[in-house]
């Protein structure tokens, strides 16, 4: 009994024999054509394969379902896509994170300096109130 792939070879080849009607191939390219065709690596087998017939009077029918990792060349440009795009978001939200530690750092050690600098020449802006009242571990 021939597998799946060598019947669509044969079928295939067929129907490539019909269309050249006026070229006929040689042995050989029809020999390489049907190697071609069916050559099936585990790579394109399907994680889920079921196959089944039903005889119904002098017909038979045939039911097929399969079930895998898409890996069509437009799934696989929208997986990259995808990919791509949240990698940029991750990228930006750390990028964000970090600028805004830093700017977060630069505004504190500005204050504080100025605040050192005011306290350095005895400048009170509000009287009896200072930064240590709040902040006790500020000296």
């Amino acid at each position: 009994m021939k597998e799946g792939s060598e019947i669509y070879g044969e079928f295939t080849l067929s129907r490539i024999r019909k269309a050249l009607k006026s070229e006929p191939l040689s042995e050989r390219q029809i020999r390489l054509i049907r190697v071609a065709l069916a050559v099936q690596d585990d790579t394109n087998k399907h994680s889920f394969d079921l196959r089944w017939t039903l005889p119904i009077g002098f017909q038979r029918l045939y039911f097929c379902f399969f079930a895998g990792v898409d890996r069509r060349s437009g799934a696989l440009k929208l997986q990259a896509m995808r990919r791509a795009t949240f990698l940029k978001r991750v990228r930006g939200s750390v990028l964000l994170g970090l600028l805004s530690l830093l700017s977060i750092g630069l505004s504190y050690g500005l204050f504080m300096g100025l605040y050192q600098l005011k306290r350095a020449l005895g400048i009170d802006i509000f009287p009896n109130f200072h930064l240590q009242d709040l902040f006790p571990w500020i000296s």
